[in-house]
Parts: structure tokens; C-alpha cells; sequence
């Protein structure tokens, strides 16, 4: 956000600070007590070799209830801001879309990230931690030196990328792996997919009302 702050040309930092706020709000609450019903149960699984199926399940559980809301947030994002905050905020909305990947990716990977205390990788969490700030960086700045409009919509990717990296390591430390992918895919597909619908609608409405 610093770095945002002293490079980006006009008040991109105070729209991405706005953006994350939205997005980082309810994935927070969501993903804080998920964690926190994982890390009390995953030392009982793990014991009962049950740790990828425990996982499965709490996946299973986030695609259905957490992502189709971000995703319907995303679509809406753009038209939503300008409602409530005027169409000078327009622009914050629309780094709201580009951020969803990265929030819907942290929704499910922070939660199951407390297997890495439970195996007592701390270690390589932290080399996670460490790695995912230079690829974060190093994508930011890349952005920037491409075109420096584009500074904001490097970091929501650079989020992306990391938590989809994050996500393959803390299911592999389960001992899950990819393969429980298609367990918790489907019921998500479908979930966004009908979020995905519903935004355009939205949007489709909130268009016919500004232009009658």
C-alpha cells in the first residue's frame, strides 16, 4: 500500500485502501472463525487419519456458503459503488472486481493454512510468508513498470497468484492435494455461476434505472 501510495499516479491508494476494506472485511470475519474451527478439530483428525477428509469438508462448506457472495460483490462492484458513493468512486468498485480471484482464493486457503501449525511447519510457513512478499512485489512493480496505470490491477493479480500458491501448499500438507479439488469444485461452480447471474441482473437493472 506504501509503495502504492509514493508510485501510483492520483488517488489510486485511497481506492484500493477502500476496495480491500470491502472485499478483506467479510472474508476476514468468515475465514478468522472457519480457521479457528479447524485448528480445534484438525490435531483430533489428524490423529484418526482423517486430516484430508476433515479438509474436504470445510472446503466444501466455504465453496458453498462463502464464494458465491464475493463473487456477487465482484459483478455488482462497479455500479454499486458509484450508487453509494458517487461516480467518482467508480474506479474503486472496479479494482473490487479484479480483487475477487484474491479474496474467493483467500476464503479458502486461510483457514486451512493452521494445518501448518498443527504439523508444526512453521518453518516453511514462514518461507511461504517471505516468498509470497517478494512474488507480491516483484508482480506490483512489474505492473508498474509496464505501465503505471496499471500499478492497482498488478497487486489484486499478484494477491491472486499467491493465495492460489498458498492454497497448493496447505493441501498438500494435509495430505490432500489437488485431487480433493473436484469435491468442493462442483457445488462452488454452480454457486458462482448463479452469483455470476445474479450480478448482471443487477447491474442490468441498476442501468435500466440511470438510463430509462
Amino acid at each position: 500500500m506504501l509503495i502504492i501510495a509514493a508510485l501510483a499516479i492520483g488517488p489510486e491508494a485511497g481506492f484500493i485502501l477502500l476496495a480491500t476494506r470491502a472485499m478483506g472485511t467479510p472474508v476476514t470475519l468468515i475465514g478468522g472463525a472457519v480457521g479457528q474451527i479447524f485448528l480445534s478439530r484438525a490435531p483430533a483428525e489428524m490423529r484418526a487419519d482423517r486430516l484430508p477428509e476433515f479438509t474436504t469438508e470445510v472446503l466444501r462448506g466455504l465453496a458453498l456458503v462463502g464464494v458465491a457472495p464475493l463473487v456477487f460483490i465482484g459483478v455488482i462492484a462497479p455500479s454499486a459503488f458509484v450508487l453509494i458513493f458517487g461516480e467518482e468512486w467508480r474506479r474503486a468498485g472496479e479494482l473490487v472486481a479484479w480483487m475477487t480471484p484474491w479474496f474467493v482464493l483467500k476464503l479458502l486457503s486461510s483457514p486451512i493454512s493452521m494445518v501448518m501449525h498443527v504439523k508444526m511447519f512453521q518453518r516453511a510457513m514462514l518461507g511461504l510468508m517471505v516468498a509470497g512478499l517478494i512474488l507480491r512485489l516483484a508482480i506490483t512493480l512489474g505492473a508498474y513498470f509496464i505501465d503505471t496505470r496499471y500499478i492497482t490491477e498488478g497487486y489484486a493479480l499478484s494477491g491472486a497468484v499467491f493465495y492460489f500458491v498458498a492454497l497448493a501448499v496447505y493441501l498438500h500438507a494435509t495430505g490432500a492435494g489437488w485431487r480433493i479439488a473436484r469435491s468442493f469444485f462442483t457445488p462452488g461452480f454452480v454457486a458462482t455461476v448463479s452469483a455470476i447471474a445474479a450480478g448482471l441482473a443487477f447491474n442490468f437493472l441498476i442501468s435500466t434505472l440511470e438510463h430509462p
